[in-house]
């Protein structure tokens, strides 16, 4: 009896020793991990873009970059990941480490391209964590300036009164501009053809030359061929007129009242990114996109800065989705693969 009560109190001991050696494991690794917050970051960031150079994302990207590198203190460096419309890229920050390290920055079809695209193989809203959208652009619908309509009304009555015939140039396949498209299509009940193009360079190349009746993009692509007079704008795509077009009409009041689509863009991370680095990194986008050098830079182009904290960012992802998700289903938007 006494040997039995000694084996297992040895036990007991051994127990304890090894329940408190887990426990200080289970706490220094708590503490390491707060320790790491709190000193975050301290190494430079990247944020992947998953469009090519030059593009409107790229062009957001950049500018924002370089004010969170003055933000943050660290270097934040642009990756462009391309592929799949943008699935290449967000694929890439998927599988990233949740450590505030790799970030995303990316327009809206984000959140359209799972809906579209059956391999992409993610959910554009369970699988990130939003961090802070960054600003939104209004689409413009543009035509030839050699073309004679001068308002929607007047190109709507054209595609009814002969369907098929007017064409709509499209850039990319779930994009702000190609759901413009769709949701004015829907909205109209005119009958009328896409055309796909490789690119927003091209699809506004081919309205400029008259082989292809319109297209609707984000005003950034769009205001620097204003001046040359060789497209038209016959209306905006936002709830109000923007500054940089004070006599072009919205769609809204054009005959389609609670019209409404924009471009916009935000920041996302790896799932499970902890919240403190989720603010941090949001408080540094607030500043940035409120500084003065990225108004000068983003405003000319119609960019409309917001900002906003990681809860914000996440309900309006969730907003956003829901409409985006009705309009797919209901135009049957799919991509083949």
């Amino acid at each position: 009896m006494y040997k039995k009560n000694i084996r297992q109190s040895t036990i007991s001991r051994r127990m304890r020793r090894g329940l408190l050696a887990a426990a200080l494991l289970a706490g220094g690794g708590a503490a390491a991990a707060a320790n790491a917050e709190a000193a975050y970051p301290d190494r430079p960031i990247t944020l992947v873009v998953p469009a090519p150079p030059g593009g409107g994302v790229d062009t957001v990207g950049r500018v924002l970059a370089q004010q969170l590198s003055l933000q943050l203190n660290v270097s934040v460096i642009i990756e462009n990941k391309t592929g799949a419309g943008g699935v290449v890229g967000a694929r890439y920050v998927k599988q990233a480490k949740p450590d505030g390290y790799t970030l995303l920055l990316n327009a809206n079809h984000q959140i359209v391209n799972p809906m579209i695209r059956p391999s992409a193989g993610y959910d554009g809203i369970k699988d990130f964590d939003a961090i802070s959208i960054v600003g939104r652009v209004p689409l413009g619908v543009v035509v030839s300036s050699k073309a004679p309509y001068k308002s929607i009304g007047e190109l709507f009555a054209a595609a009814k009164a002969h369907p098929g015939e007017i064409s709509w140039a499209n850039s990319s396949t779930g994009t702000a501009g190609h759901l413009g498209v769709e949701l004015l299509r829907s909205r109209s009940g005119t009958e009328t053809t896409l055309i796909n193009y490789n690119g927003g360079a091209p699809a506004l190349t081919a309205v400029m030359g008259g082989q292809v009746t319109a297209m609707v993009e984000p005003l950034t692509s769009v205001l620097p061929h204003v001046p040359s007079g060789k497209i038209r704008v016959i209306a905006v795509t936002s709830a109000q007129r923007v500054p940089q077009l004070p006599d072009v009409p919205t769609v809204a009041e054009s005959g389609l009242p609670g019209f409404e689509m924009n471009s916009w863009y935000a920041v996302w991370a790896p799932k499970d990114t902890p919240m403190a680095i989720r603010k941090k990194v949001a408080d540094a986008v607030n500043a940035a996109v409120h500084s003065k050098l990225f108004k000068e830079r983003m405003e000319a182009s119609a960019y409309q800065a917001e900002g906003s904290n990681p809860e914000q960012a996440t309900a309006f992802e969730i907003e956003q989705a829901k409409g985006y998700q009705a309009l797919v289903d209901k135009v049957k938007i799919k991509v083949e693969e």
